[in-house]
């Protein structure tokens, strides 16, 4: 059996930036399947608090087009109702690598949505955003030197956007769950959530995958930032709201 990762991405943001980032996924590469779930927690100074757990999950579910999500080892739960009508986008997913080793799809499942988030005990509500990422493909084979990635919700507008560089470029964005060709987004007072390379951030405490990833994965330098966010509509309107980004650069 080749590799498939199954990862699910579900965030929020509330009014005084604080918020979560949620990671779930299903590693299956060779004999090895792993069950990977963890939180990435922050407060509106942007002190983080991340906790992670290896025992298998429930993948996010839909019930009367609100998405629900719990863990009980992570102590948290949360659910996800969409803001605006599912575009086209929001119901296919983007194949965005396809070759003869594997495929890489990726699906936007709600680009703006109003989130309620239980996290051991203690409410919050904010605006969040959730997409899915199939990889057939081992990601220290992807032709890409370097990722960026991030999305913007506000009340009223909401974007995304992913930039591979490398063998194989891509370049696309999309606002309110349309593709479109220049995203004016301005964004400011950034606050770092997660600095370094993988095997002392996402693979610190995953003992197996330390074994079994090669060395180039493990390397894989990760950027991640929560900042403010204005969004500068075709028609001139302007949005507020919060952007989470990263880059990713492959050594």
């Amino acid at each position: 059996m080749g590799m498939h990762i199954a990862k699910w991405y579900l965030d929020f943001c509330a009014p005084d930036g604080s918020g979560a980032i949620v990671y779930a996924a299903r590693i299956q590469w060779r004999r090895v399947r792993i069950s990977y779930s963890a939180t990435l927690e922050f407060d509106g100074a942007g002190c983080v608090e991340e906790r992670m757990t290896l025992r298998r999950f429930q993948a996010p579910w839909s019930r009367d087009g609100v998405t629900n999500f719990a863990n009980g080892r992570l102590g948290c739960s949360g659910t996800w109702t969409p803001l605006r009508s599912r575009t086209p986008l929001e119901l296919r997913p983007v194949t965005m690598l396809q070759t003869p080793a594997g495929s890489v799809r990726w699906g936007l499942d709600c680009g703006r949505a109003r989130v309620r988030w239980n996290s051991r005990g203690k409410e919050t509500e904010g605006l969040g955003y959730m997409e899915r990422l199939d990889v057939t493909l081992p990601p220290w084979e992807l032709p890409i030197q370097e990722l960026r990635w991030g999305r913007f919700v506000a009340e009223d507008a909401d974007a995304a956007w992913i930039e591979w560089k490398g063998a194989h470029p891509l370049r696309l964005a999309w606002t309110d769950g349309e593709q479109v060709d220049e995203l004016g987004l301005e964004l400011s007072e950034d606050s770092t959530l997660r600095d370094g390379p993988l095997i002392t951030t996402v693979f610190s405490k995953v003992p197996i995958l330390r074994r079994s990833l090669p060395l180039a994965m493990l390397q894989v330098q990760e950027t991640k930032w929560r900042s403010r966010g204005t969004l500068t509509g075709a028609n001139g309107k302007r949005s507020h709201g919060w952007a989470i980004h990263e880059v990713v650069r492959w050594p």
